[in-house]
């Protein structure tokens, strides 16, 4: 009953918008772009331009947001529109491997002078930003299928050259066919769980259609694997989401489970400064180092842990 209790605590997140990508800047926020530092140019006169922009946040040390840079810097090129791709990691031109900066002179590769992650409140890597004259935000979107034609048509509706309509009828046309939520099903299975009726959940769980589930639907059926012990499950389908935050808290969780405590505080580690839920965060920290031995740095994460509200 303890570890169930414990579960309930350690697992509670709280409601997440995954349409848009950024917690702490909302669409009509400016962006300020002395707050950026040129990677290869000069930025301050493109930043006055009175035309629509594009600003891509990504991080060169991850896969997936160095393969959208490649298709953002062409849709850039293609489109003849100015775009700033803003490097997370810190690192300085000549040590992002791999990446061309000549002939791109409508895109302008920067880095945030504080720590963007934490300052606009981001979640998930890359993210694209569309502002319009005044470098307002109209609108944001993370990690997508068809990103080249879905940002594409969306630059053509913001300059006028299809129509809201024809636009509409692109994203209708494009839409994934949705099936009925599985939330309710996974819900009902914690339930049976936490009721002791572990058989019983066994058998529902097993009618759960895990094909097409969505971030949420993914993240709330990793719980429910991990509270029956099914700690390979769990893992699988995390791993599908793993550039999701709570997910990466999820592996780094089952790795604690397994005894792989310096795995587990590696990951922990890499999402310590962005991780929204620090309560539950340093916690577990604190609950792999004392784990290992390290009883120094296991009270002051404990400390740390007490500081926070667990639900925040």
């Amino acid at each position: 009953m303890m570890r169930v209790l414990f579960l309930l605590i350690l697992f509670a997140i709280a409601n997440i918008s995954y349409a848009f990508p950024i917690k702490k800047l909302k669409v009509n926020d400016k962006i300020d772009f002395s707050e950026f530092e040129s990677l290869d140019k000069p930025i301050e006169k493109v930043a006055g331009i009175k035309d629509k922009k594009m600003v891509l946040v990504w991080d060169s040390n991850k896969q997936i947001s160095i393969d959208i840079l490649t298709k953002f810097l062409k849709i850039c090129d293609e489109k003849d529109i100015v775009c700033f791709a803003v490097e997370v990691s810190g690192k300085n031109a000549n040590e992002i491997a791999g990446i061309k900066f000549e002939n791109t002179k409508n895109i302008y590769f920067v880095k945030f002078k504080g720590d963007i992650l934490v300052d606009w409140g981001l979640f998930t890597l890359p993210v694209t930003i569309f502002l319009n004259e005044e470098n307002m935000i109209i609108d944001a979107l993370g990690y997508q299928g068809q990103y080249v034609a879905k940002v594409g048509r969306y630059i053509d509706y913001l300059r006028g050259k299809i129509t809201k309509e024809e636009y509409e009828q692109f994203q209708s046309n494009n839409k994934v066919v949705t099936k009925r939520s599985e939330l309710p099903k996974i819900n009902f299975v914690k339930r049976l769980i936490e009721d002791g009726q572990k058989d019983d959940a066994e058998k529902r769980l097993a009618e759960i259609e895990v094909d097409g589930l969505n971030q949420l639907e993914k993240l709330k059926l990793s719980e429910v694997y991990i509270m029956l012990g099914k700690y390979d499950d769990a893992t699988k389908i995390l791993n599908t989401i793993a550039y999701n935050m709570n997910a990466k808290f999820y592996i780094a969780y089952v790795e604690y489970l397994n005894g792989r405590y310096k795995e587990s505080l590696d990951i922990l580690h890499s999402i310590e400064n962005i991780f929204p839920s620090k309560g539950k965060l340093y916690y577990l920290l604190a609950k792999n180092y004392a784990k290992l031995g390290n009883y120094e740095k296991a009270s002051e994460y404990y400390e740390k842990a007490c500081e926070k509200n667990i639900f925040d």
